[in-house]
């Protein structure tokens, strides 16, 4: 029995607790968590945001969700941690949790006995999304990202919960819907004599990967960033999510179907040995060609150190607002357009 069985909910209520995590010299480390208990019973569906904790949009739609969402009108249950990364929020810390300088989203399904960042992913994966029926995982562009808005699923090789997490994440009016994971990651690095490399992301270790991977239908949101609130963007994901309690039979009415979306695979990074200033010739949700020109780096007497190409056909999926980058770090990320 893990902790959410124990709590004390009752139907057609929300109630606001504390989901333990572990413990500091300065004392226990806990979530905050919302559950929305319908008036009837019906399918769970979890809801985290703030894994990365700059990224607002995701983390003010989690507060109003719980905030607005009637359970009397709801047939089922919704559990909301809107901030997992909760000492990264105090302090604007982008990426990584400060406590061990751990990225989160890279380390699922988390460690009981892992630091703070593995076991904070183990309670997550273990409380929130192994309960749930469907689970999400709200994201935007950090700090310095700027992203076009996408939804993202996990493929894993079995066909149902393949085709609802799919389904799941065309709810949403994102217009790219992004799939990952059997098939499709490739993970074999490549690299240039000009010092570029090459290489895809692996979603098995990203939060809606695991749950995925453990037959949770589970959908990624990246919507809008660069450290901001944009309450169209919020706007479009409680849209989005009244479209998932209808599908889900959670709520009466027919979820809104008449959305378009464009199919993007993998997400594909793409980085340098050089550093500098990378001045950019395409921009976030550009489509581009193989072969085409997508910037240079520079140094700071303006000589031109690489400049870099498409390895691929696809859109690119994000890319930092800032021009500075020291080595290694990434260039920008990309998801083909042909499976």
């Amino acid at each position: 029995m893990g902790f959410i069985d124990t709590l004390d909910t009752r139907p057609g209520k929300t109630s606001f607790h504390q989901l333990p995590v572990g413990r500091t010299p300065l004392g226990e480390l806990s979530l905050p968590l919302a559950v929305v208990r319908g008036a009837k019973p019906g399918p769970t569906v979890g809801v985290i945001s703030g894994v990365h904790a700059a990224e607002y949009n995701g983390i003010v739609t989690a507060v109003r969700l719980s905030k607005e969402l009637d359970p009397t009108e709801l047939s089922g249950s919704v559990l909301i941690v809107p901030v997992v990364n909760v000492r990264a929020l105090e302090v604007r810390n982008p990426f990584r949790n400060p406590l061990d300088q751990v990225n989160i989203n890279r380390v699922f399904p988390g460690n009981p006995y892992g630091s703070i960042s593995e076991r904070t992913a183990h309670i997550v994966h273990t409380e929130i999304a192994l309960k749930s029926d469907a689970f999400f995982d709200l994201h935007s562009g950090d700090l310095i990202e700027a992203i076009p808005l996408h939804s993202s699923a996990k493929r894993v090789g079995n066909e149902d919960v393949d085709r609802t997490s799919y389904e799941l994440a065309t709810l949403f009016d994102t217009g790219i819907v992004n799939t990952m994971g059997v098939g499709i990651d490739d993970t074999n690095a490549s690299s240039s004599d000009e010092g570029t490399y090459f290489a895809g992301l692996q979603s098995g270790a990203t939060s809606h990967g695991a749950a995925s991977d453990a037959g949770i239908p589970a959908v990624l949101m990246e919507a809008g960033g660069a450290g901001t609130v944009e309450p169209s963007v919020v706007q479009m994901e409680l849209d989005g999510f009244e479209n998932v309690f209808r599908y889900l039979g959670m709520k009466s009415g027919e979820p809104n179907r008449d959305l378009t979306h464009v199919d993007t695979y993998g997400m594909y990074i793409l980085k340098s040995i050089h550093g500098g200033l990378f001045m950019p010739e395409v921009g976030p949700g550009d489509y581009v060609q193989k072969g085409q020109p997508l910037g240079e780096m520079w140094d700071l007497q303006g000589n031109v150190l690489a400049e870099f190409a498409a390895p691929m056909a696809g859109v690119v999926l994000m890319m930092f607002t800032t021009p500075v980058r020291t080595s290694g770090e990434t260039i920008l990320i990309f998801g083909r357009t042909d499976e």
